[in-house]
C-alpha cells in the first residue's frame, strides 16, 4: 500500500503535509480557546448575579478571578493552538502534559464513584481518558512526528 509520506528522513525543501490528526488538534484547540474565552467573559460579566453565585457557589472575588483565569487559560491555549499548527515541539508537549492530566484525573474520578448511582459520571470520565488517548496517539504517530521533525 503506498503512502503519502516517505520512508526516509525528508531532504531539506521538501514540504510535508500536515497530517489530517494534527490539523484536527489545532482545531479543537483552537475551539477550546474560543470556549475558554466566552466562559472567562460570562462569569466575569455576571459576577454580580446572585443567582450564579448561588449556583456555583462562588463569591463575587472568586467569579472574578475564575473569569480572569479562564481568559488567561484562553489566552495560553491560543498560543498553544498556533504553535501546533506550526510544528513546535513545545506545543505538542504542552498538550501531551494536559492529556496526560486529563488522564489522570479520570482515573482518579473513576476510584471516586460508584456505578450504581453515578453511572454517567462514570462514563464521562472513561469517554475522557479515551479522548485524551486519541490525541496522544494521533500527537505521536509515525505521520504526526515526521512532520513535526520536518518543523523543527
Amino acid at each position: 500500500m503506498a503512502t503519502s509520506f516517505p520512508t526516509a528522513p525528508t531532504p531539506m525543501g521538501r514540504a510535508v503535509p500536515r497530517p489530517f490528526g494534527v490539523t484536527l488538534v489545532v482545531v479543537l484547540t483552537w475551539l477550546a480557546a474560543i470556549a475558554d474565552f466566552i466562559g472567562g467573559i460570562a462569569i466575569l460579566a455576571n459576577a454580580d448575579d446572585r443567582s450564579m453565585r448561588s449556583d456555583l457557589g462562588l463569591t463575587v472575588t472568586e467569579m472574578r478571578w475564575t473569569g480572569g483565569v479562564m481568559i488567561a487559560l484562553g489566552v495560553i491555549t491560543v498560543m498553544t493552538a498556533f504553535g501546533l499548527g506550526r510544528g513546535a515541539n513545545w506545543a505538542r508537549a504542552l498538550v501531551a502534559i494536559v492529556m496526560c492530566l486529563h488522564i489522570a484525573s479520570a482515573v482518579y474520578a473513576l476510584t471516586q464513584i460508584s456505578w450504581e448511582s453515578q453511572r454517567n459520571e462514570a462514563w464521562s470520565a472513561i469517554s475522557q481518558v479515551g479522548i485524551a488517548l486519541l490525541v496522544l496517539l494521533v500527537l505521536f504517530s509515525a505521520r504526526s512526528d515526521r512532520w513535526f521533525e520536518a518543523r523543527n
